[in-house]
């Protein structure tokens, strides 16, 4: 067959739409679209296709710019790529995940305690006397190395507990944690050496490999070794992330039933200078076996006793028929030196960011720009050269009409220009940059003869111009959106812009902002912990279990701690309750500013003013958050209707909107009054009285935003793991199971949530509060949500607290903490919440307030 002729091609390939000959094809379709009836003269060198072609091959360039490799756009001017600001996870952090099965806690025990050489973690149904046990209950056993005094199997048990409490998932605990039963037992043998090595080398390696075998320890190797097997990093990370390296051996305890005399004869036979065995044989018990041995039990495991002293040596070595007898210090010396080696041989701590070279960019100026201009031929007279003194007038018109003409489409093209160069703050979490586009102005160094063209204020009036067309909070939201989708989330945003009645209607959408950034800074734990438990052993107690976390972050909490709720209150003698135990009682206690029957009056519409929001920068605000409480209770405290620290829900509900305040005067007074107006034909609150107008609205602002914090500082939420709260003396018929029955201990949590806020006042935010711990509840856990008023969150915070304080010494005092625990119980029980999975209205993520 003959070979295909070849042929070059007259024209390029513009398949690409960007092209420049696409382009230019498109651009002369819209000029003939635009003005096909009055220019009917065309032809290639036409002025107007001529400038065509040049911005044609400016926008080319925009294209080549903006086909960069990703990391190029990303790098910042130091030349690094700062990952945590643009909210990309590295390798480490976003592979691994959390100990969710016995065979991670045991990966995670080991790694962490390095004088194990074993752990066994087992899932509990029954107690030792056959007692049915609660769902989530594990039995640790640990297997500490030979050389391990008493002392340190101590500290490795405690160290082994705090490990477990860390990294522990909601409705998990653990049981017993205990190290196996040892049952010491000698090796006896009858060896021929061979010549060449020293007689105590080999007795000490032939007792070496003995331990090693009976131990069968867990070995880590190093990550290097793995990626040079070309391991992937998805593979090095699956599961908890290891500080000591790739572990790839069984997934459970290594601990045998048995040693046979047949696997140590192939074992010893291998060893350097060993010719052959005469005799081999165990002694246990003070009995000889000749076949194997066993433990005898499942928490019990053998261990090879090593020589302390030389009587206790049991291995005879010969040579040619002659008895050798090397001497004892020095065999005990390279015993305990091969010992040694092994048991620091894999803990090194690896670096794990040399297992992967992570993406790195060059800085690249994409801002600058070339005018059009410039690339016109010279008879054009925009470029560079410019115009001669000896120019006519009109020429010179002309030509600054075509300059401001050109500088139209140098202005979009530069400010394109721009937008490439601010991609990486476009993307990235701060909230510094309120722009998602991007504007420069241009100089004499890149157009000629710009005096008289742009307008005064040219940066600023070009900036506005963009800014007209840059819906920053919209953009930037899904831009956010766009991130949470590389790692599978998503926010319910149309529900919290709906519900987030706190903020003023121009703080609604940099708060939704704001919270996807949030979420996107905590992206790997959020995703990762979703199911962890609080370590309630820490004594700082200060991180929250991940479902609490989660469900604040989404739910727009302010603060995610595990923390009191009713603090906010009580810290400034408050006590919020419902209306009608405060309303229309002891008239006689009432005074101004107070919430009694003299401070409600009925409405005025003579003097009804609406209060307008104040700037912040004319309002001499306090500082931001739940900090700036003291200082407003200090400024308008006396404002808020209350009576000897009660304060009413409804001022609660109603206070935190500008709208359901009212300013005015009172006929035969010249000062300015505030009222704040109860729900429905209710009389309103009278809350004080101002020299003047402007002094009323700021006293109102911040009153309102007092009344904010109020609530914002009490929103949150408790989990309670029932599995924790069961009975645990021993031998003590506890009250707690009585009074709930066995069940109740079982892959069951209590989540709780506060009741007087002004948000959770709304039956449609407790449903969406409802739905949201249940879609993100581990699926094996039954939660009950409830919401309780301020009094009964104090106590239930009490008997938590008690109950925390008891259980970080409950080895010492199992009683007491039964009864602490039995306190709690009843009281939960006492207000049983509903479990999520009851039949409930879907609620509608689109669906706003009073629709």
């Amino acid at each position: 067959m003959a070979e295909a002729s070849r042929q070059v091609l007259d024209q390029p390939d513009d398949s690409d739409e960007l092209s420049f000959a696409a382009l230019r094809r498109l651009g002369i379709a819209c000029a003939q679209e635009l003005a096909g009836e009055n220019w009917s003269d065309f032809n290639v060198h036409d002025p107007g296709v001529t400038i065509l072609e040049q911005i044609c091959y400016a926008l080319t360039d925009l294209v080549y710019r903006s086909e960069f490799d990703v990391a190029d756009h990303l790098t910042s001017p130091d030349g690094e790529i700062d990952f945590a600001r643009l909210a990309l996870e590295l390798p480490e952090r976003i592979f691994p995940c959390r100990p969710a099965t016995p065979v991670d806690y045991r990966r995670v025990i080991l790694d962490a305690v390095a004088a194990l050489d074993d752990v066994a973690i087992r899932p509990l149904a029954t107690d030792r006397g056959g007692k049915r046990l609660p769902t989530g209950l594990y039995q640790i056993l640990l297997r500490p190395r030979p050389t391990t005094g008493e002392r340190e199997r101590e500290e490795i048990l405690a160290a082994a507990a705090r490990l477990f409490s860390r990294t522990r998932n909601l409705c998990e605990d653990v049981y017993e944690i205990a190290c196996f039963d040892e049952l010491e037992f000698d090796i006896c043998a009858d060896v021929e050496v061979a010549r060449g090595r020293d007689p105590g080398e080999i007795l000490a390696e032939i007792y070496h490999r003995c331990a090693e075998h009976v131990t069968s320890r867990v070995r880590f190797s190093p990550f290097e070794e793995a990626r040079r097997e070309d391991r992937p990093l998805e593979e090095l990370f699956t599961g908890p992330l290891s500080q000591r390296g790739f572990y790839a051996g069984k997934d459970t305890a290594s601990v045998a039933a048995s040693y046979s005399v047949a696997d140590l004869f192939s074992l010893l036979s291998g060893i350097e200078g060993v010719a052959y065995l005469r005799d081999l044989y165990f002694r246990i018990d003070g009995k000889i076996r000749r076949d194997s041995i066993s433990a005898g039990a499942p928490d019990r495991v053998l261990r090879l006793r090593l020589p302390g002293a030389p009587e206790q040596v049991q291995i005879r070595l010969t040579s040619l028929g002659r008895m050798l007898h090397p001497p004892f210090e020095p065999f005990k010396h390279r015993l305990d030196a091969l010992v040694l080696k092994s048991s620091g041989a894999d803990y090194a701590v690896q670096d794990l960011r040399k297992l992967y070279t992570a993406p790195r960019g060059e800085h690249l100026d994409l801002q600058q720009y070339t005018s059009i201009q410039a690339h016109l031929p010279s008879v054009y007279r925009v470029g560079a050269v410019g115009l001669t003194e000896s120019v006519a007038p009109e020429v010179r018109a002309r030509t600054r009409q075509l300059k401001g003409y050109l500088l139209l489409f140098d202005q979009m093209i530069a400010d394109t220009a721009a937008d490439l160069a601010h991609l990486s703050s476009l993307y990235s979490l701060d909230d510094g940059d309120k722009s998602t586009y991007a504007s420069q102005l241009l100089d004499r160094s890149q157009v000629s003869g710009l005096d008289g063209i742009y307008p005064a204020q040219a940066a600023e009036v070009v900036a506005s111009a963009v800014a007209r067309y840059d819906n920053f909070y919209e953009r930037k939201g899904r831009l956010l959106d766009y991130l949470l989708a590389l790692y599978g989330e998503s926010f319910h945003q149309s529900s919290l812009r709906a519900f987030n009645s706190y903020a003023l209607p121009g703080e609604r959408e940099p708060a939704l902002v704001e919270y996807k950034a949030r979420f996107l800074r905590a992206i790997a734990q959020l995703t990762r912990d979703r199911g962890a438990a609080c370590d309630y052993l820490d004594p700082d107690q200060a991180t929250a279990s991940g479902l609490q976390q989660r469900v604040s972050c989404l739910l727009g909490f302010t603060d995610d701690r595990s923390r009191s709720l009713t603090e906010s209150f009580s810290e400034h003698g408050l006590r919020p309750l419902p209306d009608d135990l405060i309303v229309g009682s002891h008239a006689d206690e009432a005074e101004p500013g107070r919430c009694g029957s003299a401070d409600f009056v009925p409405p005025d519409k003579a003097w009804e003013d609406e209060v307008p929001v104040l700037a912040e920068e004319d309002s001499a605000e306090p500082g931001v958050g739940v900090q700036a409480l003291p200082q407003l209770m200090g400024q308008v405290g006396r404002l808020l209707p209350k009576r000897a620290g009660k304060v009413a829900e409804t001022v609660l509900h109603r206070g935190i909107s500008l709208a359901n305040y009212r300013l005015g005067h009172v006929k035969g007074r010249s000062d300015w009054q505030a009222f704040l107006l109860p729900d429905g034909d209710a009389p309103w609150w009278r809350l004080g009285a101002f020299a003047d107008r402007r002094a009323a609205i700021e006293a109102v602002n911040r009153l309102r935003r007092l009344i904010v914090l109020l609530n914002t500082g009490s929103e949150g939420m408790h989990v309670v793991e029932h599995l924790l709260l069961r009975p645990r003396s021993q031998g003590v018929k506890s009250g707690a199971a009585d009074i709930v029955g066995h069940d109740f201990f079982s892959l069951r949590l209590t989540v709780l949530f506060p009741a007087w806020t002004a948000r959770f006042q709304d039956p449609r935010f407790r449903q969406l509060a409802r739905e949201t711990v249940r879609l993100n509840c581990p699926a094996h856990l039954v939660p009950e949500v409830n919401w309780l008023q301020f009094d009964d969150m104090q106590v239930f915070e009490q008997l938590q607290a008690e109950w925390v304080q008891t259980y970080r010494d409950a080895a010492a005092h199992p009683a007491e903490l039964d009864a602490a625990a039995e306190r709690l119980v009843s009281f939960l029980t006492a207000r049983r919440g509903e479990a999520c999975w009851a039949l409930t209205p879907a609620f509608d993520d689109g669906q706003a307030p009073g629709a």
